[in-house]
């Protein structure tokens, strides 16, 4: 198979299949789903990708079930439902929670947490994002440290009994009630 374009992510493998983003040329980002021989099983341009500097798609997909989410460069969240090969939603860092994209673009993974998803866009209102993992739905918001967002992905971990969910921003590391984003 010829080059399936530039990207700095990883790919995602489930049981039956390999699923990654790439920019095959300056228009846009494909999401490619392999099979795990390496053979094309489906594609979809999903829209504008980092294309500024260190021109390439960014964010690792994540895979629970039927859905995959990543993020592209520029901040645009996508939720695909990979059994029907569509897109189901799709958010902006920039429309939606009002922040500006990092000067090397976003490079976070979506964290998934049951019905949740989990993503720091950044800013002063909406520096972490909590939303319903199947519709998009704002769950909550947190202005967090109210700082520009960083390149790390957000993890979740158990301490004396309670979840935390763990950030980083541009000159912090903190921690938010994993259940309303309130710091701890």
């Amino acid at each position: 198979m010829d080059s399936l374009g530039l990207g700095h992510s990883s790919a995602a493998v489930t049981n039956d299949a390999i699923y990654l983003t790439a920019m095959p040329d300056s228009t846009g980002g494909v999401l490619y789903a392999l099979d795990l021989d390496g053979k094309m099983i489906w594609q979809d341009k999903y829209g504008v990708d980092w294309n500024t500097n260190f021109t390439g798609t960014r964010s690792t997909p994540t895979v629970t079930g039927d859905h995959l989410y990543f993020i592209s460069g520029f901040g645009e969240i996508y939720c695909y439902d990979i059994r029907k090969k569509e897109k189901v939603w799709t958010l902006s860092f920039l429309e939606d929670f009002k922040v500006e994209p990092l000067k090397y673009g976003i490079s976070e993974s979506p964290l998934i947490d049951g019905q949740w998803f989990y993503c720091t866009p950044g800013g002063k209102e909406n520096n972490v994002v909590c939303l319903n993992r199947i519709t998009g739905e704002v769950i909550w918001t947190s202005k967090g440290m109210e700082e520009e967002t960083s390149y790390p992905s957000s993890i979740l971990i158990e301490h004396n009994g309670n979840k935390m969910l763990i950030c980083v921003t541009k000159e912090s590391i903190f921690a938010l009630d994993h259940r309303n984003g309130g710091l701890l």
